[in-house]
């Protein structure tokens, strides 16, 4: 799938800044401390910039994205990877809205960030934060970010309600008052106060796995509850159903058959903890592929490719190499597989021509994207394409050279070096020399014979 949106934007394109609701200094506090290690000090500073802008901004004027550019010193990829991050992580919409010129604006919704209790309730955020800050300060933040409340089991509640302090007339509670009415309208059209991060895995049967379980002790009411959860762990990490029962049997309290969310995270990051150490194994051999020309061993990368979740590939080739995943590699892959532009295979394919045919020691993001972007623009699809078009431009970059070689040796001229007479073979010192005149050499006759007196 091409994100053809990337192509589409430039500098003078016009958007229009809005929100759901102010945002609140606690809002604040879990955007710093939460949100900005997932999405990363750009997207982060353009969600500010875009907040104030709304806060100035109440009569919607329309800016255009070069204002975004200067004041963020970026280009023009680097803001769009920023808006979808922002988008990703659900707090930020965008809409394309066309205008009586029948030139297109843009409109950017922004929504707060979570309070941190919902923030760790939500699979997708929780789960992407502690593969980033790791166990200990997750822990950390989950337990200094989270009020404890008093334990109210013994009290008895003796607080009054609404009515029976304040005096309210029952006529403006039977006919509500215009300018009420008023206001609530203003609110009718703005139901979506919370944005919610996309989940949709279509490569996941979950009814599957609860089948699998269904064997099991495992409460399956709990598992339903989890379902978000476990979408976002295959999401990442490519586990499968018969994988991830095994987990759950491990993180279900035994007392109680039911499944403990946090524990079933912790396997999970243990769990991938592990294989990024290990050792790679050999990859499978693969059957031939139909529609491109393929040796065995172009077979062999093809169906790697196509089996393996994108962070398994990269533990088996820096595996291969005694090599282990660093954190921005990490995040690098989770990136590129969150914005949904090319299929797992060809993201394993730019690992592998990055690591292997060029030669790297590490993923580098901006090669990483750089490749994306030129894959996604030339619809490559599937891993055999991948190779394919490795091939071509290998060929189309050497013919080049090889033209350019040819035509540079075409043009250089022919030089000629032209030796001076005397260091030729048939040099002839007296060849063509004419007798010299007895008036001038009688005059240096004289000339020599009064040199010799005056020494």
């Amino acid at each position: 799938m091409v994100d053809s949106e990337l192509r589409n934007i430039n500098p003078n394109s016009g958007f229009i800044v809005t929100a759901t609701e102010y945002i609140s200094d606690l809002q604040r506090k879990t955007l710093d401390l939460l949100y900005q290690p997932i999405i990363g000090p750009i997207a982060y500073a353009l969600f500010n910039i875009l907040w104030r802008m709304e806060f100035d901004n109440d009569k919607f004027q329309i800016k255009n994205n070069f204002e975004l550019l200067s004041l963020l010193n970026i280009d023009l990829s680097q803001l769009y990877d920023a808006r979808v991050k922002l988008e990703g992580s659900g707090l930020l919409k965008t809409y394309i809205q066309e205008t009586e010129s029948l030139n297109k604006i843009y409109v950017y919704k922004l929504f707060p960030p979570l309070n941190a209790r919902d923030f760790f309730k939500d699979d997708l955020l929780s789960v992407t934060l502690l593969q980033i800050i790791g166990e200990k300060q997750y822990y950390a933040l989950g337990t200094k970010l989270i009020k404890k409340v008093y334990d109210d089991d013994n009290m008895k509640d003796i607080s009054k309600n609404f009515l029976d302090v304040f005096v309210v007339k029952k006529n403006d509670l039977s006919n509500t008052p215009n300018v009420t009415k008023k206001i609530r309208a203003n609110f009718s059209n703005q139901n979506d106060t919370k944005q919610q991060v996309v989940r949709d895995v279509k490569d996941f049967d979950f009814n599957l796995l609860l089948d699998i379980l269904g064997q099991s002790y495992v409460n399956l009411d709990s598992v339903k509850k989890s379902h978000d959860l476990i979408l976002s762990e295959h999401l990442l990490y490519g586990i499968d159903e018969i994988s991830i029962s095994r987990l759950i049997e491990k993180a279900t309290n035994i007392s109680t058959n039911i499944l403990d969310v946090n524990k079933f995270k912790l396997l999970v990051s243990r769990q991938f903890e592990r294989a990024n150490k290990s050792n790679a194994n050999a990859f499978q051999t693969v059957t031939k592929s139909d529609d491109i020309k393929l040796n065995a061993a172009e077979q062999s990368l093809v169906k790697s490719a196509s089996f393996y979740s994108p962070i398994d590939f990269l533990i088996k080739l820096k595996g291969a190499n005694k090599g282990y995943i660093s954190a921005n590699e990490e995040k690098t892959l989770r990136d590129l597989v969150h914005r949904m532009v090319l299929p797992k295979e060809v993201i394993n394919m730019i690992t592998y021509h990055i690591l292997v045919d060029q030669d790297h020691a590490s993923l580098n993001k901006s090669l990483v994207d750089t490749i994306a972007n030129d894959w996604a623009k030339h619809d490559i699809s599937n891993a055999a394409e991948a190779i394919k078009y490795i091939r071509n431009r290998k060929d189309s970059i050497k013919n080049k050279f090889n033209k350019k070689s040819f035509n540079k040796n075409n043009n250089r001229k022919q030089i000629k070096e032209s030796l001076p007479d005397w260091a030729r073979d048939d040099y002839n010192p007296h060849k063509d020399s004419k007798p010299i005149d007895k008036d001038k050499k009688r005059q240096l006759e004289l000339e020599l014979e009064e040199l010799d007196n005056n020494q």
